[in-house]
């Protein structure tokens, strides 16, 4: 019950007005350049606010729904809050002047900070002195303010003086002892920062405090200081009823600590302020006062069933353990080689949570399909014969060789299609070639997803040339296969490709598609596709996602969001996360590509991420990195996680020595059940 809001003077005026009034006006200095002080100080846009508030890790006020990021509920959103029927305001910048500061140098004045130029190299304050003196700078607001962060600018190319660590503390008037509210290192970048403080504030100034810079001996540097708050009367009234309400909660449990019964009720009925929520108060009544073990066992079993602990417990470090399953066959005996799928890559898996049941079709088992190499050969032979006679015992050898061939080589890409019995840990196999049986034929570097109507859907596959692409559905209750289409290009669909991206969105019953390498131009497709299953239709949208291969696409818990993850194409490694808005069709960053804050792999795309609905969170299995400077295959055992509500990212390292070699090519399946990841038929490097 620790409340840092800073309201030195609120204690026993709580009228706005009357603060302002009571608040003393400073002598203005008579230097010459005092007049730029007083200027109006640039303006952060929305838009380069939300870019800010992007790159800050686990930042309080993010809120995906309502009007932006921006939009704030906490006085009308907490209980006990202040006026309900207000609307909430989002955070601008407020108006401020430079009031004093310590030193300064040459013409860095600080009055610079007032202007937003990033690609001024002189648009900037810069102490005088380095070293161990005490430098500040003091910003006076117009008014008092509701300060929820500062927003750093920087300058558009690197430098060696941007401060590195800082102080920020705030108070209403001179004679006020500080707050602080910030104390902590900044990055070393050109894109802007915001520094979110951990509980908005109150106050009249604000005050930054310099402690060092990027690089040694030399002299800090603050290019541009925007103050983010909220000023309007709605929003300061609400504030000091929140605070004065939480004073009251204080006092009443005090009082209900100490045994004061009768006051606190009192207090309770006159002030009509609940100290909790009405479970934790029964929980209070029974365990404190009556001394009912018994029941309060069966309460801590309700609130379990409720998921009232889900919260805390989703936020407790997690304790990874991988187990080696072997599965069996239909006598309950350790399966045989013909009895389960055989090792594979780039093969699909889609998991039917109602039946505890993993599907698996297609994939490539690594060899040279012996059609391929028979071409090659058959050309060799071609060119031994422009050699000379001497030489005729290399067509000799080749022509002895091509006839083992068939028994070397076999198909490199599987048509067969297994169910694998999540219970019974047993594999049984569907269809030795679904070709047969009206499916598609074998292929690996394909996409599929299972619907809650049981059904399979099958789209892009890889191939040497350029063909038709199609598209094929499998019904789980009758086992059938059926084509939906022949010629995907023909009905308005994605061309043929490999790689792509397909998510089912159940609220439109829509299937997704983007991304992929297009087999007839050898490009990445930027595209997204969608396929409306109920009018067996398609349509495309042209989008800024990029042109990106090997990615992820997954659905949000409340179906609003596509988050499309990672990728590569030729030029560039994609390290961002992208969010697409199903009802708008906009598409916007939803993690910036900044290395600093997204710990993926720095050369292929070698990573499987899939979505926990439960924590909202990403989990990435990272695999095999190859780096293009070495060209050396290198082994990171390593699991990250990214959580939506806070914006963390999490290492997860295995010391553990029963852990998966390392691998690509696989599968990585989520069983929100179990609560359980698997890794299935891989194709082990």
């Amino acid at each position: 019950h620790r409340f840092n809001y800073c309201c030195c003077c609120f204690s026993e005026k709580m009228n706005v007005n009357d603060i302002n009034n009571d608040i003393e006006e400073e002598q203005e200095t008579s230097n010459d350049d005092d007049w730029h002080c007083h200027r109006q100080c640039d303006v952060v846009t929305e838009e380069e606010l939300e870019k800010a508030l992007m790159r800050v890790e686990g930042h309080p006020i993010k809120s995906r729904k309502g009007k932006g990021l921006l939009s704030l509920h906490r006085n009308s959103g907490r209980k006990g809050g202040g006026n309900t029927s207000a609307k909430p305001s989002c955070l601008h910048s407020l108006k401020y002047q430079v009031h004093s500061w310590s030193t300064y140098a040459s013409s860095f004045h600080p009055k610079n900070v007032l202007v937003n130029d990033p690609n001024n190299q002189r648009s900037r304050w810069c102490c005088e002195t380095k070293g161990a003196v005490w430098q500040f700078l003091e910003l006076k607001l117009e008014s008092v303010a509701v300060v929820d962060a500062v927003y750093f600018g920087k300058n558009s190319s690197h430098v060696v003086a941007n401060m590195k660590s800082c102080r920020i503390e705030v108070y209403n008037e001179k004679d006020d002892n500080p707050t602080l509210v910030f104390h902590g290192a900044l990055e070393n970048g050109n894109h802007p920062e915001l520094v979110l403080f951990e509980k908005p504030v109150m106050c009249k100034y604000v005050k930054i405090v310099p402690l060092s810079s990027w690089t040694r001996d030399v002299n800090c540097s603050i290019w541009f200081v925007s103050i983010i708050g909220r000023d309007n009367e709605q929003d300061l009234k609400g504030f000091l009823d929140f605070i004065q309400k939480q004073k009251t909660r204080q006092c009443l449990l005090h009082l209900r600590e100490n045994g004061f019964d009768e006051c606190f009720e009192t207090l309770k009925t006159q002030s009509k302020l609940s100290v909790e929520e009405e479970y934790v108060t029964q929980l209070h009544e029974d365990l404190v006062v009556k001394g009912d073990f018994e029941r309060v066992i069966q309460h801590i079993e309700d609130y379990s069933q409720q998921n009232l602990f889900d919260e805390y417990r989703n936020g407790q470090d997690v304790e990874w353990k991988w187990t080696l399953l072997h599965p069996l066959n239909s006598s309950g005996e350790k399966a045989k080689a013909n009895e389960r799928p055989s090792m594979r890559g780039g093969h699909q898996c889609v998991l039917d949570k109602d039946e505890q049941k993993i599907y698996l079709f297609g994939g490539w088992n690594g060899q040279v399909p012996y059609l391929f190499v028979c071409v090659i050969v058959r050309l060799v032979l071609f060119m031994c014969s422009f050699v000379s006679e001497q030489n005729i015992h290399i067509i000799l050898s080749y022509s002895f060789a091509l006839l083992f061939l068939p028994f070397l080589c076999c198909k490199s890409e599987l048509g067969d299609f297994w169910v694998y019995d999540i219970c019974s840990n047993v594999w049984t196999l569907i269809h030795e070639n679904v070709e047969r049986v009206g499916g598609p034929c074998a292929r690996s570097c394909h996409r599929a997803v299972i619907t809650e109507e049981k059904k399979i859907y099958f789209a892009g596959r890889f191939a040497n040339a350029a063909r038709r692409s199609d598209f094929y559905v499998y019904d789980i209750s009758t086992n059938t296969w059926t084509q939906l289409s022949s010629d995907l290009v023909a009905v308005g669909g994605p061309p043929l490709a490999f790689d792509v991206s397909m998510v089912y969105v159940k609220r439109t019953k829509s299937l997704y598609i983007s991304g992929g390498r297009c087999i007839s131009s050898h490009q990445e497709m930027s595209a997204l596709y969608k396929y409306d299953i109920a009018n067996d239709t398609w349509s495309s949208t042209p989008l800024s996602l990029g042109d990106r291969i090997g990615h992820s696409s997954l659905v949000d818990k409340d179906e609003e969001h596509i988050h499309i993850v990672g990728g590569h194409n030729t030029h560039l490694r994609m390290k961002d996360i992208l969010s697409y808005h199903i009802d708008s069709g906009k598409m916007q960053p939803c993690v910036p590509d900044t290395t600093t804050h997204m710990p993926m792999l720095d050369s292929e795309d070698l990573q499987k991420i899939v979505y926990n609905e439960l924590t909202e969170e990403l989990i990435f299995l990272m695999g095999i990195k190859i780096p293009r400077e070495q060209g050396v295959v290198t082994h990171d055992p390593s699991m990250f996680t990214f959580s939506f509500k806070t914006l963390k990212w999490n290492v997860i390292r295995f010391e553990d020595k029963e852990v998966p070699c390392m691998r690509f090519g696989h599968q990585f399946v989520f069983d929100p059940k179990s609560n359980v990841y698997h890794i299935l038929c891989v194709c082990v490097c």
